[in-house]
This record gives structure tokens, sequence and C-alpha cells, in this order.
């Protein structure tokens, strides 16, 4: 998506972007392989600080009758799965990606440690507007965007007959929609990546646990076609193909709509984070509702996070 200089006719990553693109879809990478050769090495930072914890979950637990994945490390993502992410992303963009290092937790970005849950999906999933109640609607996997169903975990429930229900945000309109899910119904699993957008600092943050591995300048939608604020997902991996693009090589597609338009380009007027081939809007509200970052990061991002990334957006 393009800024309002009139450069570029204005697009947002809708469904008609992902046909036109011919896009491909990626799961998670988590490959092994050797750094890449002279890629940049920034100089050393401070030990990271772990951010303190969230309020309590809104929800309240349900017994859980299968075992928990274990807990995850939080000292970063491990270095044979970060050096083969450096080297296909360098690789994609022809330049190499900023390093993630743990830095200084700042205190308006604190987030809870650890991970998120969420729940991928090889098969239809029923969803109910609420624990205890019949269906409401059908999940399909894959998406109508081609990917991997796969859900961000909210919190968990027991109705009255003592069964367990998973609560899931979802891809639907309005922003902020969720589901409840029967627990038998689906196999959770660990994320410990986490993606923060301040808007007002045009800035991203990247997590892995508790630990804060990047803070870079990005733009965000101008005041009258904003950045929708809340908490999403990541839903889709588009490689464009083109790394010199309106939207760089590759663009993470959010489960999040925009606010100021119901249709683009011939489809759904979604919401993603993504490259672009106009660096100098970075650290400026100009774009119609995607978050532009550098394409490195961008590409950098495609190799790590795998689909069901929790993105929190503030303003």
């Amino acid at each position: 998506m393009t800024g309002l200089s009139g450069r570029r006719a204005p697009l947002l990553v809708g469904l008609a972007l992902l046909t036109v693109l011919g896009a491909s879809v990626s799961a998670a990478v988590a490959g092994v392989a050797a750094p890449a050769q002279g890629a940049a090495v920034a100089p050393p930072l401070a030990p990271p600080v772990p951010a303190p914890p969230a309020a309590a979950a809104v929800v309240a637990p349900a017994p859980v009758k299968a075992p928990r994945p274990p807990p995850l490390s939080t000292d970063g993502p491990p270095a044979a799965q970060l050096a083969a992410a450096r080297a296909a992303a360098a690789r994609d963009v022809g330049t190499a990606a900023p390093p993630l290092r743990s830095l200084p937790v700042p205190g308006y970005a604190a987030l809870p440690a650890g991970a998120s849950w969420v729940a991928p999906l090889t098969a239809p999933l029923r969803v109910s507007p609420a624990a205890g109640v019949a269906p409401a609607t059908t999940l399909a996997s894959p998406t109508d965007k081609g990917a991997p169903l796969r859900l961000l975990v909210l919190g968990r429930a027991v109705d009255a007959t003592g069964a367990a229900w998973t609560h899931v945000a979802m891809e639907r309109r309005p922003n902020g929609t969720t589901g409840w899910v029967r627990a038998a119904d689906v196999t959770e699993a660990t994320d410990p990546w986490r993606i923060t957008v301040l808007q007002g600092r045009h800035r991203v943050l990247v997590w892995y646990g508790a630990s804060l591995l990047a803070d870079q300048p990005v733009a965000v939608g101008a005041a009258a076609t904003p950045t929708p604020v809340g908490v999403t997902y990541v839903d889709v991996l588009v490689d464009t193909g083109n790394p010199y693009g309106a939207y760089g090589q590759w663009i993470l597609g959010l489960a999040s709509h925009s606010d100021a338009y119901d249709t683009f380009g011939g489809g759904d007027a979604l919401i993603a984070l993504h490259g672009t081939d106009e660096p100098d809007s970075i650290g400026h509200s100009v774009s119609h509702g995607c978050v532009r970052m550098q394409r490195p990061l961008a590409a950098l991002l495609a190799h790590l996070v795998p689909l069901g990334t929790r993105v929190d957006i503030r303003a």
C-alpha cells in the first residue's frame, strides 16, 4: 500500500491483491542454515530486561486433560533458526536484514512474558458465539486466502456441563470478532513470536517470549485511513515475487480489516504488514491502513514468524 503522495495508485492488501500477485502462501520457516556472510553486525547492546507480567486473563482456565507444551526459553530464537531466516531474507531482497538482538525493554511497550497460544487446524472448524452455545459458523482450512487455518487463542472457559472451550480470534468484520470452539476440536501449540505496532511512535517491536529483539521505524495509516487498533494475528504470508515492488518481497497479511474502506481493488479491504518502495514514507502516518516497514525487516519476519502470531496494534 502506498502513501498519499500520489506517486502510486492506492492499493490495500485485499483478496484481489492476493489473486493479482499470484500469491504463494508459506507456513512458518524453522530451518537450519549457516549465517549469511558479510551481514551487518550491530554493536553490543544492553542485556534484556524482562517485561512486567500482564494483568490476569479475563476468562477462567479450564481443566486441562492433554499435556501442554513445555515452557519456552525467553532468551531469543535458536541461533540456527535466526541464521537461516537472515540468509533467506537477504536472498529475497538483496540487503541484509537488521540484527535481531535482545534490547532493553522500554516501559511503554511492556508485554507479558512467555508465548501466545495458537490453534493450527487442518479440517473445517465449527465456531460458536459463546461457550456452551451451538455453533453459528464454520471456518475452512485452507482459508479463502489459501492459507492453512491457524487461530490466535485468547483464553479458555468451562460451560455449565463441564465441557472445556477455547476462545479464539477470527478474521471477520467487525475487527475484534471472536468465537468459541470446543477444546477437544483443537490442538493448541505455543508461538514465541509477537509483534507490537506503536502508531504514535511509528515503531514496530518484535518479541520472542519476553525478549524484545527489534525496535524499528514504520509508516502507519493516515488520519483519514487509520490502521485499526486492537489485537489481531498473522493469517497469511504472501510472496509477491518482486522485492522492489510497492509491497516488497513479502506481505504478512493480518486478520484485520480497514475501518475506512469496505472493499478495495475488487476485494475486502484487508490490513497487512509489508515492505515498501517508498522508504521516505517510513516514520510517518501516510498509508491507507497497512503498516509499512523496511523491506529487509519484512522479509526477515516472513521467514521467522508462523501463521497465528499475535500482533498488537496500539494508538
